[in-house]
């Protein structure tokens, strides 16, 4: 079983916050992930799995 590690997600989350390259990355990459995965119909087809319907 993994045991989580206060100390390697504060190191992960401030590489996050100081990492210029990092953020242009997540800038470019984030909006586009969003638009090709959370479409409402794909959204709606998950719910409607989940739900069993």
């Amino acid at each position: 079983m993994l045991k989580p590690s206060v100390e390697h997600l504060s190191a992960l989350k401030t590489a996050m916050i100081q990492g210029a390259s990092w953020r242009a990355g997540a800038a470019s990459a984030g909006p586009k992930r969003v638009a090709a995965a959370y479409t409402w119909d794909q959204v709606v087809d998950r719910l409607v799995r989940a739900l069993g319907v």
